[in-house]
């Protein structure tokens, strides 16, 4: 709430509610969680073996007989 008295320019918190507080630290939070598991995926990704593929034969097609 932003309040003009006597010339002076008051900014005060009267509209928040402790709920909207909470909630803004909650996001806080939220972001500093998400911006940890990034670095931590980016770290394990980083850290990460090269594996080697190793070559998948194509299946051999058999034809059954019916005698």
């Amino acid at each position: 709430m932003i309040a003009m008295n006597a010339g002076q320019l008051e900014l005060g918190l009267a509209n928040r509610t402790l709920r909207s507080l909470r909630a803004d630290i909650g996001e806080e939070r939220r972001m500093f969680v998400a911006r940890l598991w990034f670095h931590r995926m980016h770290h394990v990704v980083d850290r990460a073996r090269e594996w080697s593929r190793t070559r998948v034969e194509r299946p051999e097609q058999k034809y059954l007989t019916l005698t």
